[in-house]
């Protein structure tokens, strides 16, 4: 029997076709002995949207890895002065418009995770997979820099430790409590009124 509390996510992975790909570790405690178990598993059974959901989540945090949504930072630039701010407004809402197409484009297909979170200390890091859908049909590939949890280099890190830890919390009730795609539709479906012969 599996305790959750003892599971590392190690590395999550879309399956072409459908599907998820989940390597974890498992601390197992024995008498006064302990050892790490790496499982994998590979579903073709689609993951819940609450899991999916957090996987585009990374896509802002890729997105910013390549510096795709720049314009963010122009917006905030303490280096424009009151005309240039007037005149980047004017073009900000299309390139808002341009970024977002490009955000569209982009798929997370999976992300790897180092390192351990004990208590008080969190020495993971994160690399993540993208790719990027062009208009010829191609696929170029995206990977994060190893991007270190407990470190302020990039500026995003406590907003990836958030996602990291949604992103773990759905992927275990994936694992050991069957939260898949297909609940859903038991769950919003009402049962079927009985006629009752007269």
């Amino acid at each position: 029997m599996h305790e959750e509390d003892n599971v590392t996510l190690h590395k999550v992975k879309t399956v072409n076709g459908g599907g998820l790909e989940v390597i974890h570790r498992e601390l197992i405690r024995e008498g006064n002995t302990e050892h790490i178990d790496e499982h994998s598993k590979k579903s073709p059974v689609d993951p819940h949207p609450d899991l999916t959901d957090q996987l585009d989540e990374l896509k802002t945090i890729i997105a910013r890895c390549y510096n795709i949504n720049a314009i963010d930072y122009l917006r905030t630039s303490p280096n424009l002065d009151g005309v240039e701010k007037e005149a980047f407004e004017e073009v900000a809402n299309l390139i808002d418009k341009m970024v977002l197409e490009n955000m569209k484009k982009i798929t997370v297909t999976g992300v790897s995770i180092t390192g351990e979170k004990r208590e008080g200390s969190d020495n993971r890091a994160i690399v993540i997979t993208a790719k990027m859908h062009q208009a010829n049909g191609s696929q170029i590939a995206m990977n994060s820099p190893r991007i270190k949890l407990n470190q302020e280099k990039f500026g995003f890190e406590d907003q990836l430790t958030t996602i990291i830890e949604r992103l773990e919390d759905e992927v275990k009730a994936y694992l050991f409590e069957g939260k898949k795609a297909q609940l859903d539709l038991f769950d919003t479906q009402e049962a079927p009124a009985l006629k009752v012969a007269q």
